[in-house]
């Protein structure tokens, strides 16, 4: 608050100095309109003297050219201050900036306003959930469903290497569960840049055995499937999934299904 009250008062200050100097003007400055009413003198008695007296017309010539010498010297001296006023407003303004850049106010102005934007991406807001799901795990580790969703988190960021090892944890303690061995195969299937192993089709008859209608293993099939250019097995499975009315993103998988019919009629 100091440092404001300050701030504001040397602003008041300055702004007084400014006014006084600008509206200084020299007491030997001659009005504007008696300076062109010399003129006008001026050339009456110079078209008059060259008809009467030449020695006149230099006389009356040498006294414009001092009168104007005079006012011209004036109206310098006018602007002379009027450009000191403003070059005093601007040192002085500037010093005031300088001190009040160096208080502790300023930093705070500018900390408060001055802020970085700082966007969120999918994949820093994966790694936020996988330190949230482990820092879960550390307080309780055999909690079977934060294992498979770190699983599914390290998957998210394409690290299946420990999405296997999260899912393996799950079975230990959940199972050998439908969609935790589904997931799995999914994890395999990406590492293997998107193969179906021996291993992967194992855990894939497993869960749809213990589970028909298992989304994880039907989504992984049907998009094997299409990969394959196996259209119509693709449609077959993606149907099957809207069938079974399990939660999943249904415009994603119509628009699969067009997209699979669109490829069968250029076939």
């Amino acid at each position: 608050m100091t440092n404001l009250f300050f701030f504001i008062c040397i602003d008041l200050a300055l702004m007084i100095i400014l006014l006084i100097l600008y509206c200084y003007r020299p007491s030997q400055t001659p009005d504007y309109e008696n300076q062109q009413l010399n003129q006008q003198l001026l050339t009456q008695q110079l078209a008059y003297s060259k008809r009467c007296n030449p020695q006149l017309v230099n006389e009356s010539a040498y006294r414009f050219l001092q009168e104007q010498k005079t006012f011209t010297t004036s109206q310098n001296l006018s602007f002379y201050h009027r450009n000191r006023a403003i070059l005093l407003g601007i040192i002085i303004f500037l010093l005031v900036l300088t001190y009040y850049a160096t208080t502790q106010r300023w930093q705070a102005v500018l900390h408060h306003q001055v802020q970085p934007v700082v966007t969120s991406t999918p994949q820093k807001q994966n790694e936020d959930m996988i330190l949230t799901i482990q820092r879960k795990l550390r307080e309780n580790p055999n909690q079977g469903e934060n294992w498979y969703e770190l699983g599914l988190a390290y998957a998210q960021n394409n690290e299946f290497d420990h999405a296997l090892e999260a899912y393996s944890r799950a079975v230990i303690i959940l199972g050998r569960q439908p969609q935790i061995l589904g997931a799995a195969a999914t994890a395999l299937y990406y590492q293997n840049n998107q193969t179906i192993t021996e291993q992967a089709q194992q855990w894939l008859d497993e869960a749809l055995k213990k589970d028909p209608e298992d989304t994880t293993s039907l989504l992984l099939l049907a998009n094997y499937a299409f990969q394959q250019e196996n259209y119509s097995q693709a449609i077959k499975l993606w149907q099957q999934i809207l069938d079974s009315q399990r939660k999943v993103d249904r415009k994603l998988l119509i628009r699969m299904m067009d997209i699979a019919e669109e490829k069968i009629r250029v076939q």
